[in-house]
């Protein structure tokens, strides 16, 4: 007897689970391995007859149906069938017993079928071998389980040697899966080795790899012999989790193994595409802390903002302003140094960061891949970015600026499947996953009548406290207040949000505005645009190349991929992947012009669009990638955003102010004057945004200046900006030319009336010289003169004249001042 022939402790788990039959058994056996070899030998050993033993070495998978004859024989003769890993198609149900460790049955805590028979025999306690503790182990928890009993490399290697005989491997199949091996292609960062299999016998595959590689590696064994166009069968061995996942998606194939921790699956005809759904998986988890990065989006609302100072909050939510940003170190020292002084300047010192104070929030939404499976989402960041931020000491609102203009961030990433205890049905997070995410969130106002969001939210109205999927969603968090130290702020007066939520409630309300049939409007709402500016970044085993893999297409640009291109436009994905993968023209030369694809090769490429920001890439660790496009990349595009959505503002001030001038009536001064005045103000804050905020180097790096100037075109800042500045500067010239005509009119008068003046003076003195003649007299207070009566006519005359004269000069020039001044206006009826 050798040492596997020693008895050995079962565990309680093992013990038996299956009553007595007081009926004679039949026996009939499934998929041959060496578990099931091992069970006919315990059989035989224990005394049942051979015709009572039936083995047709079946391969696994293996039906009732194919003991029909025989089954219906001994329920003839009143024996009771023991099914042992048989599929009862024939509907035995209660009428046989049912041998099996997966399945349902399946789990790394259940008996395995070996067990279960050694208890259905009543075996006495000594007869449970070390083998059989090996064979269980081997058939439950393959190679990791062995492991675990403390078995040498030696030992194993001998149990599955004998394992793979009993399931019939020949040296032919040894061969191709050493060739197989040879040839294989691994993704998920190696966590994942794809192998192409000549034949089904994956176990020469499976073994050696788990040899080489470790056991904790995941394994997918395409079937597929040369001559056929089709797999034949597909099997995968790894995380638990992902068989759940596959076993849930592609209904009908067989698992088995230590689940939930590890196990198997497969499937046999049809074969699913399992490849192609998992390359698709983007890397999920936190970007924070997961290894080489992981996937996630940003959703970016401009709002204005006019401060108001409140009590501080004694409990509740709150944005509390992020001192971490004063300390310039590490991480932030990173951001810092990566730009110039003066961008740095204006994002981190005139501009103010806040952070939400509550607790991070888990929701699911349906899976693309399959509707009846949930993917779980986790919103881990919310932040307030306060642009020109300067908060008032004392009670009371901040004056009305153009400048302070704020940015409510809204991060969301997938939760890592290998970490979710929910039982339930969910999947990991796919490529159309995140597109349908991107889609969910990328509203804050209904893009038109008929669009419905909700229905598609799954939980997400219940998470967001059961605010609407549009609008109240994202003002229920502007509503909170921000602290700043020990003084705390509304962001806006009250009436700017209950005004917001009317327009959303009632879109008519802001077209009869616009027509001129309410008052003047006065919201937060600060973008014309009903989508919030969306930062994605998805992250694949590959990156851009892994899209190339999984749809065949190894020298395909980034514009031919359509993920790509749904990823940087925000699009909702199609009803299969390959749906979401097509491209038509347009799109193709759409996204070429706004792709950045220095590393495209490698498998990273960014994009930059007025309404979105995007890479797909490969998980990284030097340099960390998806870091920077979180902090320093998005910096910068935040800093263009805001220039773009300010600029939007002056554009809208200068139609405001226009619009009133407009209304005020032609020649009306006071109205003209209160047109000046604003403008002149206007003016001057649109110089000073200009000198803060238009930078000829905003870093400092040459990745950060290229993606940089990337982003200010697909953002259209320069357009958008050159057009404001002259509408500004030709109203500016306008007002410069009325300065100037007024300037000369009051010349010309002042000539006119000065030379006028200067004749007759001229012409006084002249007289006064020659043509009038006093008589000395002597009156009473002293000697004076006096003119005669003649004399005295000829003055008052002159006089007389002089002042007609200067009258009707004085016609003439208002005359020609009014014809100047309205020269070309329509005559008034």
């Amino acid at each position: 007897m050798t040492e596997w022939l020693v008895p050995v402790e079962l565990k309680n788990q093992d013990r038996a689970i299956l009553a007595p039959m007081a009926d004679p058994l039949s026996f009939f056996l499934g998929g041959r391995d060496l578990e099931m070899a091992t069970i006919h030998e315990l059989l035989l050993a224990s005394g049942i007859a051979p015709e009572d033993l039936h083995d047709g070495q079946l391969p696994w998978g293996a039906k009732v149906s194919a003991y029909r004859e025989q089954i219906e024989r001994a329920l003839a003769a009143g024996r009771t069938p023991v099914l042992v890993e048989l599929e009862d198609d024939l509907g035995l149900g209660d009428g046989a017993i049912h041998i099996d460790h997966h399945g349902p049955r399946g789990g790394g805590s259940a008996p395995t079928s070996l067990h279960q028979i050694f208890a259905l025999l009543q075996l006495p306690a000594d007869r449970w071998t070390a083998w059989f503790e090996r064979v269980a182990a081997n058939d439950r928890g393959w190679i990791p389980e062995l492991r675990a009993l403390g078995l040498t490399d030696q030992e194993i290697a001998s149990i599955r040697a004998a394992d793979r005989k009993a399931q019939g491997i020949t040296a032919d199949d040894e061969t191709g899966a050493e060739q197989a091996i040879a040839s294989a292609e691994t993704i998920w960062d190696g966590k994942l080795t794809i192998v192409r299999l000549p034949h089904n016998r994956i176990s020469p595959v499976t073994d050696r790899l788990a040899v080489a590689n470790g056991p904790e590696q995941n394994i997918l064994v395409i079937s597929q012999a040369p001559t056929e166009p089709r797999p034949a069968e597909i099997n995968f061995s790894g995380e638990g989790w992902i068989v759940a996942m596959l076993d849930g998606c592609f209904p009908g194939g067989w698992t088995g193994g230590a689940l939930p921790e590890r196990g198997f699956w497969g499937h046999g005809d049809p074969v699913p595409d399992v490849r192609k759904f998992l390359l698709l998986f983007v890397v999920a988890g936190d970007p924070e802390t997961k290894e080489g990065g992981a996937t996630f989006s940003r959703f970016v609302l401009p709002f204005k903002y006019r401060l108001k100072r409140v009590e501080k909050p004694a409990g509740g939510q709150w944005f509390e302003k992020d001192v971490s940003l004063d300390e310039k170190t590490g991480r932030v020292y990173e951001r810092l140094h990566y730009l110039t002084l003066e961008t740095a300047g204006v994002l981190f010192r005139r501009a103010s960061w806040f952070k939400f104070t509550g607790p991070s929030e888990s929701f699911w939404i349906p899976s693309c891949g399959d509707p009846t499976r949930k993917v779980k989402v986790t919103r881990a960041d919310l932040r307030i970015v306060l642009f020109e931020y300067s908060a008032p000491e004392t009670p009371g609102e901040i004056d009305a600026d153009l400048l302070r203009t704020g940015f409510l961030l809204f991060d969301l990433h997938f939760t890592d499947p290998a970490s979710i205890e929910e039982n339930g049905h969910f999947a990991a997070p796919r490529f159309d996953d995140l597109l349908r995410l991107n889609e969910l969130f990328r509203y804050w106002r209904r893009p038109y009548y008929e669009h419905q969001l909700a229905p598609a939210l799954g939980n997400l109205a219940a998470c967001l406290s059961g605010n609407s999927a549009y609008h109240e969603r994202w003002a229920a968090m502007l509503d909170l207040p921000i602290v700043d130290g020990d003084r705390a702020f509304e962001l806006f007066p009250r009436k700017w949000g209950k005004e917001a939520s009317q327009d959303a409630a009632h879109p008519a309300r802001m077209f009869k505005e616009a027509l001129g049939d309410t008052g003047p409007r006065n919201s937060w709402v600060t973008y014309a645009d009903n989508r919030t500016y969306v930062w994605t970044c998805a992250i694949l085993d590959k990156g851009l190349n892994t899209l190339r893999l999984a749809f065949d297409a190894k020298a395909a640009p980034a514009e031919a991929l359509g993920h790509w291109v749904k990823l940087l436009n925000v699009d909702m994905p199609g009803p299969t992947p390959e749906a979401s993968n097509s491209t038509r023209e347009f799109e193709t030369e759409w996204a070429r012009e706004r792709s950045q694809k220095r590393w495209e090769e490698s498998g990273t490429v960014y994009g930059f669009t007025t309404h979105s920001g995007a890479m797909l890439a490969a998980p990284s660790v030097n340099p960390p990638l998806v870091r920077h496009f979180a902090d320093m990349y998005f910096d910068q595009t935040l800093l263009l955003l805001y220039v773009r959505v300010t600029t939007f503002r002056f554009s809208e001030a200068l139609s405001a102010i226009s619009a009133k001038a407009r209304d005020g009536g032609a020649g009306n001064r006071k109205a003209d004057n209160v047109w000046r005045s604003e403008f002149d103000r206007l003016r001057r804050d649109f110089a000073l945004f200009t000198n803060l905020y238009q930078f000829p180097l905003v870093s400092n790096q040459q990745q950060g200046i290229e993606l940089y100037s990337c982003a200010r075109t697909g953002l259209d800042i320069d357009d958008l900006f050159k057009e404001v500045q002259q509408e500004i500067n030709s109203t500016h010239d306008y007002f410069e030319l009325l300065d100037t005509r007024q300037q000369m009119q009051t010349t010309t008068v002042m000539s006119l009336a000065g030379g006028f003046g200067l004749a007759v003076a001229l012409a006084m003195t002249f007289l006064s010289m020659n043509m009038l003649k006093f008589t000395a007299v002597e009156w009473p207070l002293g000697r004076g003169t006096i003119g005669t009566a003649g004399e005295w006519l000829l003055l008052i005359l002159t006089v007389a004249v002089s002042a007609l004269l200067l009258f009707g000069l004085a016609r003439v020039i208002r005359w020609t001042f009014f014809r100047t001044r309205h020269q070309g206006r329509p005559k008034r009826k």
